[in-house]
């Protein structure tokens, strides 16, 4: 059989859509939790430990990942870690307690947080270097597509059959992934003799990140759009509830507009990438999310809520189209896992800050506050970073 010229190869194909399953099954699950716990105590500050919980591994295993992934087959971790996570999300069927699902959660993500670092380190070995950022245009569209699937299959699911089908369909989607994932070739590889010890082996990805303006520069980006996209997370259920008078439903449709715009974001990223230059896109979508997060704290209308959601998720994708085109062109194969799993500990760290401290404070202001507050100083932070040294050298990456 054919495949379309945007599928790229027959392998390309399996890799999207193994890693486009898992993915999706895991959004369900997610949204599922936090309905749950939300629904069970109503507290914003449940709901960011869930989170919290969820973003520990990341932060403190994050350069042993990457040491994994750049030390061993990629091909047999990536099939590995589907199928751990996917015995582990069954184990929720049987879970009521609230201490128990922060423990498996906790659990669940100290495996699952190793897919993306991997998959994003055997792109290049999937397909050939001019067809990087084509890929990763697919790859962020079907992410967001995510966006617009998860949250909508969840409210269906949840409310027809309970939230128990929400976890077996993830732990189908995670084996059916593996299966894909084990048909996928991986050109290039050739597993690396090791003669440095495992620590030195970290301490060289930290140093890279630390010497190499590029890295440096969108690791600084991403922790700071990472930390104050994270504020919004905990307390997007009590923001819907009581500023937008929306329910279970209306969640659920207010996230599937962020995923649409996600979708043309991640569609449109690679030629906005070509033509702008990544370095000019990393800089400037995160600019302009400051500007739509404090406009959103101001719009009490669902409708309105929506369109300006999906215009959000739009310029969010084009900006992860950008940074992982860039890092996965310009560093070199043998740091690529490492490099994405320190991003990836960035970004859970600054998750973590942002999601305690949002629990906090909306025990005292109104969520509505919070969230012009933080897009105001989003804007204000990403403004002063264009006075770094690594600025000028970054913004002319093309």
């Amino acid at each position: 059989m054919k495949i379309p010229s945007y599928f790229l190869s027959p392998s390309f194909l399996r890799f999207w859509l193994g890693n486009f399953l898992s993915q999706t099954g895991t959004g369900v699950t997610q949204i599922a939790l936090i309905l749950y716990l939300y629904k069970h105590s109503g507290r914003p500050m449940d709901v960011a430990m869930l989170m919290a919980v969820q973003m520990i591994p990341q932060i403190f295993f994050a350069p042993v990942y990457g040491v994994l992934i750049d030390r061993f087959e990629k091909k047999k971790q990536l099939i590995i870690y589907q199928i751990i996570p996917g015995f582990l999300v069954l184990t929720l069927v049987f879970v009521q307690d609230i201490r128990m699902i922060y423990l498996l959660a906790f659990a669940i993500s100290t495996v699952s947080a190793l897919i993306y670092p991997t998959s994003a380190s055997a792109l290049p070995m999937v397909v050939e270097q001019n067809l990087i950022v084509r890929a990763n245009s697919m790859i962020a569209s079907s992410e967001s597509l995510v966006h617009v699937l998860a949250p909508a299959l969840a409210g269906v699911i949840v409310s027809l059959v309970g939230f128990k089908w929400a976890y077996i369909l993830d732990s189908i989607s995670f084996m059916v992934g593996a299966l894909l994932l084990a048909t996928v070739s991986l050109k290039g590889y050739r597993e690396k003799k090791e003669e440095q010890h495992f620590m030195e082996d970290m301490k060289a990805g930290l140093r890279y990140l630390r010497d190499t303006p590029m890295v440096r520069f969108t690791g600084i980006l991403l922790f700071s759009a990472m930390f104050f996209v994270g504020i919004l997370f905990p307390i997007l259920p009590d923001f819907n509830e009581k500023f937008l008078g929306g329910d279970e439903f209306s969640y659920g449709i207010i996230m599937m507009f962020f995923g649409i715009g996600g979708v043309a974001g991640g569609l449109l990223g690679g030629p906005a990438s070509k033509r702008f230059g990544k370095g000019r896109l990393l800089f400037f979508t995160l600019l302009i999310d400051g500007l739509i997060m404090a406009a959103w704290s101001r719009v009490y209308w669902v409708p309105a809520s929506c369109f300006i959601l999906m215009i959000w998720g739009f310029n969010i994708f084009i900006f992860v189209v950008a940074y992982t085109s860039m890092i996965q062109e310009y560093v070199e194969e043998h740091f690529r896992g490492r490099v994405f799993s320190l991003f990836l500990q960035l970004e859970s760290a600054a998750i973590l800050m942002a999601v305690v401290l949002s629990g906090y404070l909306s025990d005292f202001f109104n969520t509505s506050d919070i969230l012009f507050v933080t897009g105001i100083l989003y804007f204000i932070t990403i403004g002063l970073i264009s006075f770094t040294p690594d600025y000028r050298r970054v913004i002319r990456v093309r």
